[in-house]
């Protein structure tokens, strides 16, 4: 079939049409097509770009540049500071065998980097391997407040608050996913009560362990949501003993698969 000069799912970008909604998935945002060049999201990166309005696709110029969607493990720079923060909690100060380009916001690994790792660290260690190296998927992390709108396919909009989560990860059908970190992450407290944590800075470290190594890394490798449910909460709470002597209730195991 052809409608508007475009055969079949796929549009002038490259991109299949989502079956459901109509718009074009690129694995970190949708896009409109009958307005052409509009994400329907904020884009992830638009504080690196002020002059561009954060809707735009391509800088509103799709003839001169494109967006393929990309490869591997992706963060924001406050995505990877917190990243880097919680590998430094687990592996040890100066002993981070990652780095992060600011230009092109990809994670990567050095192989020659020299550290000394009980098992539980060369588990983290091998999961966020396997993320970066894998070519066939892409993972994308950014940071966001807790009211700020997230787009979820077939559910629509919503935010970490109204999910009662300290973070989401939104995998399409080719196990692509986006992830989403609250800065100031939630919880309940007492009577039901959500409400920021008091160790909101640290359980942000938590969180994005949770997501990335544990909901991305097995939704990439196929995982199927159950045996994702049980393997994320059971890498969360290795990450959380890892965490130094005098990180409180952070070092205390998440008995829930779910959140």
């Amino acid at each position: 079939m052809i409608k508007n000069g475009i055969q079949g799912s796929v549009a002038f970008t490259g991109k299949e049409r989502d079956s459901e909604t109509g718009y074009g998935y690129f694995g970190a945002r949708y896009m409109d097509h009958e307005l052409m060049t509009m994400w329907l999201s904020v884009d992830p990166l638009a504080d690196k770009y002020p002059s561009i309005s954060p809707y735009a696709y391509c800088a509103w110029n799709p003839l001169k540049f494109v967006d393929p969607g990309g490869d591997s493990l992706m963060m924001t720079k406050e995505a990877w500071e917190t990243q880097l923060e919680a590998f430094k909690k687990v592996l040890g100060e100066g002993n981070v065998p990652f780095y992060y380009d600011e230009q092109t916001q990809k994670v990567g690994y050095n192989a020659d980097f020299e550290g000394e790792y009980d098992e539980d660290q060369k588990e983290i260690i091998n999961r966020y391997i396997t993320m970066i190296n894998d070519k066939s998927h892409r993972i994308d992390v950014s940071m966001v407040n807790n009211e700020e709108p997230i787009f979820v396919r077939g559910k629509g909009e919503t935010t970490l608050n109204k999910e009662h989560a300290t973070g989401i990860t939104i995998t399409d059908e080719r196990q692509n996913s986006r992830v989403y970190i609250s800065r100031e992450p939630y919880c309940w407290m007492r009577k039901r009560d959500w409400r920021r944590h008091p160790q909101w800075n640290l359980l942000k470290l938590v969180s994005i362990f949770h997501e990335t190594g544990g909901h991305a890394h097995n939704r990439a490798k196929g995982m199927k949501k159950g045996e994702d449910d049980i393997d994320t909460t059971n890498f969360e709470n290795m990450c959380r003993h890892l965490f130094p002597v005098g990180s409180g209730d952070i070092r205390q195991p998440n008995a829930s698969p779910y959140h």
